[in-house]
């Protein structure tokens, strides 16, 4: 994304980081508890780990800590404008603890990039979806490929169902190991994910019963209408489409789109039960690999 022009000389624009981080450091160096900070954003990035504000775009893009990250949704706050955050997760040993609850009004959308390799970025963002509340978020997507772990994912699930309370939130973009397969179930069945209109599970874990327990039922995914599910391939697209038929038959299916990893393709026939049945099936002929 390109920085916004400048149109000052104000030296506030030379930080990679949206606050100074020496003004909270107590007079040991280190921080043992939450400190809220006066702050400055950043309006173009300095280095590969800042954080920044394209306010074109009205987007927090870099990288930061989930500290830094809570001092930047308070400034943002303030300026009482809807917003996004497209953001990596950065672990420093020294960050204070994060405050119970982080309110974050009409933040929009949120995308958590990066990979779970790390396993203290991975607690770091943990500890972020635990505390954030977004009652205004309409998309959201977690792109954490990589060994993940049951709390962690039990956390992107808590903080879906937090913000599918509103009804707002349309789609949702998965990309991760999918380990906690209770968690993607309920998640799946949860009155949050009824509003889903489009969702895309990007896994290589093998998810067909939490799928095929879920798609017949009408009440489950209720609205959605697109659904994408890449590199897993092994969901039987026989089986699918018998899933996808009896939603049908159960009455109100919003259902339009169907699109998986079937390597040897879909055969003629499962094409056109799919659109006897209102739904254009599509598939991926090659597994995905993040470059």
């Amino acid at each position: 994304m390109p920085a916004d022009k400048k149109t000052s000389t104000s030296s506030n624009h030379h930080v990679s980081s949206p606050y100074s981080r020496d003004s909270a450091v107590g007079s040991s160096g280190k921080r043992t508890a939450y400190e809220s900070t006066p702050a400055t954003l950043a309006t173009c990035p300095t280095s590969e780990s800042g954080l920044y504000y394209c306010a074109s775009s009205r987007r927090l893009l870099g990288r930061g800590t989930a500290h830094e990250i809570v001092e930047c949704i308070r400034i943002l706050r303030r300026k009482g404008k809807p917003y996004s955050i497209n953001v990596g997760i950065v672990y420093k040993s020294d960050e204070p603890d994060l405050p119970k609850a982080v309110e974050a009004p009409r933040l929009e959308a949120v995308n958590f990039n990066g990979n779970n390799s790390d396993p203290d970025e991975q607690a770091e963002l943990t500890k972020l979806l635990n505390v954030l509340h977004v009652p205004d978020l309409k998309r959201a997507s977690i792109l954490r490929p990589g060994k993940s772990t049951g709390a962690f994912e039990k956390a992107v699930y808590d903080f879906l169902t937090r913000a599918g309370e509103s009804g707002k939130l349309t789609m949702a973009v998965l990309s991760m190991k999918c380990c906690y397969r209770a968690g993607l179930t309920n998640y799946l069945r949860s009155s949050a994910a009824g509003n889903l209109v489009s969702l895309f599970l990007h896994t290589n874990a093998y998810v067909e019963a939490e799928l095929l327990c879920v798609l017949p039922h009408k009440l489950w995914l209720f609205s959605l209408k697109k659904l994408v599910l890449r590199n897993a391939d092994n969901i039987e697209p026989a089986y699918l489409l018998e899933a996808l038929e009896k939603r049908h038959e159960g009455g109100r299916s919003k259902l339009r789109s169907v699109k998986i990893t079937a390597r040897d393709g879909l055969s003629e026939t499962l094409v056109a039960r799919g659109r006897a049945i209102g739904i254009e099936l599509e598939a991926y002929r090659s597994l995905y690999k993040k470059k």
